[in-house]
């Protein structure tokens, strides 16, 4: 693992053009250089002294930083699958974990031994959240449900679960008294469920797609939401928030999915971190312009897939695809210097080197299967696929470079032969020579139960990178959703005004050995974000 310190104060002094040279001099100070994890980090948490950092991603192992030292502190192999989500009980005690086993676990912060099993959720954990006096955790999940467990016992208390929508993220409020739930349909709930708040849910409405990432501001007065739509959105709370109505301030910048956000101290800007590789800053005071983007960090390395920051919002923790830790320098006399300057600037930061950013070859290796799914009708200037080979489909996180044919119309859907061995562009969809949706299908198995060539798909997570090749035309996408729909949703093909990519192949735990039937595809969403960033 490699740990890092950044200072934005020293990143906003110094000029946008330096070179990769320059800038790892001027920019970049290393506090420690340790082992590189050879894995994705997708959850991070700080402790509430600030003192420590916890980790948790690919590997199952949840992990633990001296953040003065940068040494590892412990770790522990509880989880069975992905750890998705992590948060610390409020004495620093306990660590709360989430993963895609579909198990919320609790472990001692000292020795790293599991305390507990909170129950389970029927899909993946996606958050999890400590009520301000730790008598709550909350867990939700892909299972549409919100539980809330007692943290002395670890009984279930109550289950939320009206919505009928994925759980991307929660929060509580810093009085305890309300909890923030976001959702896969670009919504957020505001429970009131204990105190003065007790008793009522709101609905807010502003993202167009999934929120990943929200949280409130120390006095509870404001609440920043970052989506799979790209936006940073602020909200404010009122002594009755079941009046909210629309989002006061939306923030437009980022290229991908924002996937952590928070305050600085003193509530003058917003913090945001995306899988387009950028940290960005912005101001919500009205000191320079209101919504104004201030600095722009962009990685030309791999995406962030979560920000976190600790209890008095003067470090912030990212972690990313390519198994890095960085903690940045957001004091307040940083956020004063770069509210005076209020000129935007961007800023690059050197690669770093990691497995998951392969860049795709071709290759004539080949295995595949799809869908039958009814046909739509494709809008004008989608690109139009060559029918000759040279086209290439690589994955670099599954190992993959496969090439890839055409999945013909038929006139009511797409022709695929059961033995498929390979992928196929589905016939009418975008292509990459032009705007749009691009779809491609493979088989997960084959008629005889061996695997097909997108068994290995279940092993994409959120900001893995995409290669599409044609020719001279190379697009760079990025995983922003992974998940199941019914075999009827014709929806996940549909034409986009923007570039993005759509993979899909049946689901294998749906199928019905009875009825010779998969009743769900497994789809794998991932947005165009140039190399550039």
């Amino acid at each position: 693992m490699r740990f890092v310190w950044k200072s934005l104060l020293v990143l906003i002094l110094a000029s946008p053009s330096l070179s990769l040279a320059q800038a790892q001099n001027t920019t970049l100070t290393i506090s420690q250089e340790m082992q590189v994890l050879d894995t994705p980090l997708d959850a991070v948490a700080f402790s509430p002294g600030g003192t420590r950092v916890a980790t948790g991603g690919r590997d199952n192992v949840l992990r633990v930083w001296d953040v003065a030292t940068g040494m590892e502190v412990f770790q522990s192999e509880g989880h069975t699958d992905w750890l998705t989500t992590l948060a610390y009980s409020p004495d620093g005690s306990q660590i709360i974990s989430g993963s895609r086993d579909d198990s919320v676990r609790v472990f001692d912060t000292e020795t790293g031994a599991l305390v507990r099993v909170l129950g389970s959720h029927d899909d993946d954990v996606n958050a999890v959240a400590v009520r301000p006096d730790g008598a709550v955790y909350a867990s939700g999940g892909r299972d549409d449900v919100i539980q809330l467990w007692d943290a002395e016992t670890g009984e279930l208390m109550q289950v939320l679960d009206h919505f009928e929508q994925p759980v991307w993220e929660l929060a509580f409020s810093p009085d305890g008294t309300m909890l923030a739930s976001a959702s896969e349909d670009g919504t957020i709930w505001l429970w009131g469920l204990w105190g003065e708040n007790a008793g009522w849910l709101t609905r807010l409405d502003g993202h167009d797609n999934a929120v990943s990432a929200i949280v409130f501001s120390d006095d509870g007065s404001l609440m920043l939401s970052g989506g799979l739509d790209g936006t940073v959105q602020l909200w404010r709370l009122s002594a009755d928030s079941s009046n909210i109505l629309s989002p006061e301030l939306v923030m437009n910048g980022h290229l991908s999915a924002v996937m952590g956000v928070g305050f600085s101290a003193d509530l003058r800007a917003g913090i945001s971190a995306s899988l387009d590789g950028t940290v960005r800053l912005w101001d919500i005071s009205g000191a320079v312009d209101e919504g104004q983007e201030l600095l722009t960090i962009r990685n030309e390395g791999a995406p962030f897939t979560n920000l976190v920051f600790d209890p008095v919002n003067e470090f912030a923790a990212s972690v990313a695809t390519d198994g890095r830790l960085d903690v940045w320098d957001v004091n307040s006399d940083t956020i004063n210097v770069i509210l005076r300057e209020a000129q935007p600037v961007v800023v690059e930061v050197p690669p770093t080197t990691s497995a998951n950013t392969v860049q795709p070859s071709p290759s004539n290796t080949s295995t595949s299967e799809t869908v039958t799914i009814e046909t739509i009708n494709p809008t004008t200037d989608i690109g139009v696929p060559p029918p000759a080979s040279g086209r290439v489909l690589s994955i670099p996180t599954l190992g993959m470079s496969v090439g890839v044919t055409t999945f013909p119309l038929d006139g009511v859907s797409w022709a695929i032969d059961p033995w498929e061995p390979i992928v196929g562009h589905f016939q009418g969809t975008s292509w990459v020579n032009g705007i749009g949706n691009v779809v491609i299908g493979g088989h997960s198995e084959m008629p005889d139960g061996t695997p097909g060539i997108f068994n290995s798909l279940y092993g994409l997570g959120i900001g893995d990178e995409i290669f599409v090749q044609d020719g001279d035309i190379t697009r760079r996408y990025i995983v922003i959703n992974v998940r199941s729909v019914d075999y009827t949703d014709v929806s996940v093909v549909f034409p986009t005004t923007f570039n993005r990519l759509t993979l899909i192949t049946c689901d294998i735990p749906s199928y019905v050995a009875e009825q010779n039937i998969y009743y769900e595809r497994l789809v794998i969403v991932a947005d165009e974000v140039p190399l550039s960033g």
